[in-house]
């Protein structure tokens, strides 16, 4: 034995053939030579070389440096690509660029925002739409009352918006987090508690049944506040939505702002104990699932538990496996990168520049709109113009890869980033096409000055904009 495993550690990986021919000895032989050390682990069998002939023999760390290796030529094998690049392929990845989908491919794209945290509104009038889900609200309450999704909420945006996270129902305890309860819960708050906890799912009328010691409007807003910090759901959202659109929205004969649908407390979803591992392994699946391309700068951006160091360890073993790919793939997104397989030919494609250019109108914190995230944000052209944020409510339009403008919140104010006016109109008719769907704006500044005393204003009117002395509107 001592010869073969010399030979081995001389050498890559080999068949039983090239030692008889070197030695002189039958196949049974040899096979009763390596037995040993093969139980031992100081010699490994299997298929190693890509179109090997047949079962071959190598000893482990000559088989460790292979891999090293080869690993390093394939980070080696990619040039990094430039910003653009980055942009055009995760709208191609996020499925951005399909006017329409098929129920699977909707289900697909939603998954892919899995444990993100989003607005309600951004989510169901610029996001899911913009990956071609026509009627989103639909889509996610049927997914909602089928049992396959469930929302947490993650705060409130506004008085009528709210942001959530959307989890698979199985997925639900490995990718979400259990809020401690409330030290000092108010009583209405402690019967809803105590009412889900003994029965289960319950529609409000079973909550306001059973703490009929309390006003109607006290369990209303313990509800509503445990509905914010992450403690209990319900089966559908248009519950959500009537918030939203104020109480006058409450259907005839029901009792409170949040009838309809079943709430239950979100610790009935975390059956069983997970180990850090497992959570680790779920999250890192996801961004690569969501992104294609992980770095640290997209963990920073989504705030993941323990950052881009609490997933590297993981990562360097799906890395080992074959499951993912290290390297400088993209400009400016620091040394640590991995890509799944499949995403490094589709960003290398995406450095084609297309020949016919597409405005997109993109929620600012779509996780396909890299710009205040994976990339900074373009110079600002004006000193009065005020600073972007990547934040609900606003929204951006991308042409091809370049961010052209920024609209604030509630559609008050504007920044332009470029000064082409032909780029400029072809970005504003997104911005009124799609304002049609996601609500009307009333533009009063344009990059810190009056919008109807800019020197952008005729720009804006022949691009659909109507001045209405106060502002440009897309009334």
């Amino acid at each position: 034995p001592r010869l073969v495993l010399h030979l081995a550690r001389r050498r890559g990986p080999f068949v039983l053939a090239e030692l008889a021919a070197r030695y002189g000895l039958a196949r049974p032989a040899l096979l009763a030579i390596l037995s040993a050390p093969e139980a031992e682990g100081r010699i490994l069998r299997g298929g190693f070389l890509p179109g090997g002939d047949g079962e071959e023999w190598c000893d482990p760390e000559v088989l460790r440096r292979i891999k090293r290796r080869t690993l390093a030529h394939l980070r080696d094998e990619v040039a990094p690509v430039e910003p653009e690049a980055l942009v055009r392929f995760l709208a191609d990845w996020q499925g951005l660029n399909a006017d329409s989908c098929s129920d699977d491919e909707a289900l697909e794209r939603i998954v892919g925002l899995e444990g993100l945290s989003l607005s309600l509104r951004d989510l169901e009038t610029r996001i899911l739409p913009a990956r071609g889900i026509r009627d989103p609200a639909s889509h996610l309450d049927r997914l909602c009352a089928s049992g396959e999704l469930v929302w947490v909420g993650q705060g409130a945006v506004d008085a009528r918006d709210l942001r959530i996270v959307l989890l698979r129902r199985d997925r639900a305890d490995l990718l979400g987090t259990l809020p401690p309860p409330a030290e000092d819960p108010s009583p209405a708050r402690r019967s809803i508690v105590e009412t889900l906890s003994t029965r289960g799912a319950c529609f409000f009328s079973e909550l306001w049944s059973a703490g009929r010691e309390h006003r109607q409007e006290d369990l209303d807003q313990a509800l509503w506040d445990l509905v914010l910090e992450g403690q209990v759901t319900n089966d559908g959202l248009d519950v959500l939505r009537r918030r939203g659109r104020g109480r006058s929205a409450r259907p005839r004969g029901t009792r409170g702002s949040l009838p309809g649908g079943r709430w239950s407390l979100v610790s009935s979803l975390f059956h069983a104990e997970r180990s850090d591992t497992e959570r680790v392994h779920a999250r890192v699946t996801t961004l690569l699932e969501r992104y294609g391309l992980l770095t640290s700068t997209a963990v920073l951006g989504e705030e993941t538990p323990g950052g881009f160091a609490g997933l590297y360890p993981v990562l360097r073993t799906m890395e080992d496996s074959g499951l993912v790919r290290r390297g400088h793939f993209a400009d400016g997104q620091g040394g640590a990168q991995f890509a799944l397989p499949g995403a490094v030919d589709r960003l290398r494609a995406a450095r084609r520049v297309p020949t016919a250019a597409k405005a997109r109108t993109l929620a600012t914190c779509d996780p396909a709109q890299p710009y205040g995230q994976l990339l900074p944000w373009p110079d600002l052209r004006s000193e009065s113009a005020p600073r972007p944020k990547r934040q609900p409510g606003t929204q951006v339009v991308i042409l091809d890869a370049s961010c052209v403008l920024w609209v604030g919140r509630k559609g008050r104010q504007i920044v332009l980033f470029d000064d082409d006016t032909d780029h400029l109109e072809m970005a504003l008719r997104a911005l009124c096409q799609a304002s049609r769907d996601g609500g009307a704006l009333r533009i009063e500044r344009i990059d810190g000055e009056p919008a109807t005393a800019s020197r952008w204003t005729a720009l804006f009117i022949q691009s659909g904009f109507r001045n209405d002395y106060r502002s440009l509107s897309t009334d």
